[in-house]
């Protein structure tokens, strides 16, 4: 709740159920407290003043727990904010008055209007929107504070004045000293705002009595109605002199039954007719559970011209959902009634009209040359998608990177990217600016990253790493799977495995020629026989190094096509006095490796004495880190980086 501050003699407060904020400020701006409030919206766009006609001579106001008050003759004025938000007005009198009405001074600037909330039943015989009464009444909501208040408009809506609303003036209620209530009318006339006490309550009451006018400043609608299902409702505006390219479109609302959609969109108008026409863009679908009640949002990208009137249609196809609404002015709102789930290209019919002014509204940009930028190039703020959002805490005379742009945009719109995956984000921003990512290294793209999520290129040891990939799996390192868990695991680790072949294909082509099946277990010895039984060796033959080297290229073929095999040495391997820079051939690649070892190329050795010696690599192995200038990540368009061979798998159990 906010809370009202002393600033001289007057008292000011914030209030904001959005991020719409109106400046209140109580007692006036003379050199002395006076029963006024003053309360503004948009930067002082649109202002209300309201002056209660005593005057002060002496008298000087309290300010106790958060209430500002001045007695003044026999009248009390307090001033202070409600659990709701709102700013409670009690005018409290201490004896029998001369006269049952309160009058109060307005003044407001042109194009703020005052629309008075009749009861339903009233609104019903005005249009019954092709309902019974007892349909109606189950439909419609109004609190009985809004019965008989009034809702107050700005000339202008959409963008930062959302709804247009900038308050409400809810029915003031007298309350006496033995706790006796009674709903006061209210008039407002011009710039005279009138609440009128029955003459006879007066009389029979017991003093002090209190009349507690309260003041909203929220933009969404007092009341609210559940609309049938299939059935078409618009409202309609003017867009201003820029016109532009539509953001988003909002919704205020609420959903009291069963889980509920509906569509939205916006059209044209059908000039003449005070009915839309044709639709600018395939409408969108948002969802309203049970027990929401607030701002529902959706993109919504399409241009609109200057000073042009367009129609925000909807239709709900469970009929649960609520739209808030106030009565306004005639013919604002356009429906037609069992039409169907499905918003069409033109709306094709005449519909009717009434005076509902639903809570929606769009956010649009004027429309600009666009940008022309790459990845690396700092933009002003003054060049971004809208000058006129809040931009935080920098100018629009500041520069920034694209990474401080990110940041910005997330700030001011932090679903943004709520629901697109990566894929899908590289594919939107490659849709507006193709070459985006034609001219950038593998390393200035890796340094990009680690701008935006420094923690990406953390050190992690293979072990750390291997444990972290196997985790959602509840296997570690050291465990023994047999051939079929193997294949599973490998399946529910890189699903696109699986594009063009089942698993049972999959393990009858890896086992076809060994004459066992899926589910038997095999030693290391088994699995290497089985892994050279094409190729006419056993496990005790001795092979050099070099014919190793060149029978497992034979068997993997493609396992590096994205990148050289030299290529790959230099970028994963830590090649001690080696450059990453420099060349480096098979041979020498492999003396490196195995040097610790004191063996050579021209040495031959068993294959299971060349297991030993790939175990106790794969043991060093293990205390390699990842690091951030020596990834291992091969971008491909098209294709994996890795192909899988069904008859000849490089596969090594440790």
């Amino acid at each position: 709740m906010a809370d009202i501050i002393k600033t001289g003699t007057e008292y000011d407060v914030e209030l904001a159920k959005d991020d719409t904020p109106t400046l209140v400020k109580i007692g006036g701006t003379t050199e002395k407290f006076v029963p006024n409030i003053n309360a503004s919206k948009w930067d002082n766009e649109c202002w209300l003043n309201i002056n209660h006609p005593d005057v002060v001579n002496t008298e000087t106001e309290t300010f106790i727990d958060g209430k500002a008050e001045i007695e003044i003759g026999d009248t009390i004025h307090r001033y202070y904010v409600t659990p709701k938000g709102r700013l409670e007005y009690e005018i409290v009198l201490k004896t029998k008055p001369l006269s049952n009405k309160i009058e109060l001074d307005l003044d407001f600037p042109d194009g703020l209007e005052f629309y008075y909330q009749d009861t339903l039943g009233h609104d019903y015989e005005q249009d019954s929107m092709g309902f019974t009464l007892e349909e109606y009444l189950s439909r419609a909501y109004r609190p009985d504070d809004v019965v008989g208040s009034y809702a107050v408009y700005w000339k202008k809506m959409n963008n930062q004045y959302k709804t247009g609303q900038f308050g409400m003036i809810y029915r003031p209620k007298a309350i006496d000293s033995s706790k006796k209530e009674l709903w006061l009318n209210q008039t407002i006339a011009g710039k005279k705002w009138t609440i009128e006490i029955d003459q006879e309550w007066l009389d029979k009451a017991v003093y002090p009595v209190t009349i507690d006018p309260d003041l909203g400043y929220s933009t969404e609608g007092g009341s609210l109605f559940a609309a049938a299902a299939n059935s078409w409702s618009a409202s309609h505006d003017t867009t201003d002199a820029s016109g532009g390219n539509t953001i988003q479109l909002h919704v205020w609302c609420d959903n009291p039954g069963v889980n509920d959609n509906f569509l939205i969109c916006i059209y044209d108008d059908d000039a003449g007719n005070n009915r839309p026409e044709d639709q600018l863009l395939a409408e969108v679908e948002i969802e309203v559970l049970n027990g929401f009640d607030g701002q529902k949002d959706s993109n919504y990208v399409i241009a609109v011209a200057a000073n042009t009137k367009y129609w925000i249609a909807t239709v709900s196809e469970g009929g649960t959902y609520r739209l808030n609404y106030n009565a306004s002015d005639a013919n604002r709102h356009c429906y037609r009634n069992g039409a169907g789930y499905d918003l069409l290209a033109n709306w094709t019919d005449a519909g009717a009209n009434n005076t509902t002014r639903w809570s929606v509204w769009a956010d649009y940009a004027a429309a600009g040359g666009g940008l022309s930028i790459n990845v690396f190039d700092s933009i002003s703020i003054a060049e971004a998608l809208t000058p006129d959002q809040p931009l935080g805490p920098v100018s629009v005379n500041e520069t920034l990177t694209i990474t401080e742009f990110l940041s910005l945009l997330l700030q001011i719109a932090p679903n943004v990217f709520d629901t697109v995956t990566v894929a899908e984000f590289v594919q939107a921003v490659m849709s507006i600016k193709p070459e985006v990512f034609d001219t950038i290294t593998i390393t200035e793209s890796v340094e990009l990253l680690k701008d935006i999520l420094p923690s990406v290129y953390d050190e992690i040891t293979i072990t750390e790493y291997i444990n972290l990939a196997l985790s959602g799996v509840g296997i570690n390192v050291n465990d023994t799977i047999t051939i079929s868990e193997y294949v599973n695991l490998l399946f529910e680790l890189k699903a696109v495995v699986n594009d063009t072949i089942t698993v049972s294909e999959f393990i009858s082509m890896f086992i076809s020629s060994a004459g066992v099946n899926a589910f038997d277990l095999v030693s290391v010895q088994e699995y290497i026989n089985l892994q050279f039984s094409d190729m006419e060796i056993a496990v005790d033959d001795t092979i050099s190094i070099v014919e190793n080297i060149v029978m497992s290229m034979s068997m993997s073929l493609n396992v590096y096509d994205a990148i050289a095999i030299t290529e790959n040495i230099v970028t994963t391997m830590d090649l001690g006095p080696v450059s990453v820079n420099e060349g480096i051939s098979i041979t020498e690649a492999i003396t490196l490796a195995i040097s610790p070892h004191y063996l050579s190329v021209s040495d031959t050795i068993t294959i299971s004495e060349w297991v030993q010696v790939m175990s106790s690599l794969i043991s060093g192995l293990l205390s390699m880190t990842f690091t951030a200038k020596k990834p291992r990540i091969v971008f491909t368009a098209k294709k994996p980086s890795m192909t899988f061979t069904a008859r000849k798998p490089r596969i090594n159990f440790s």
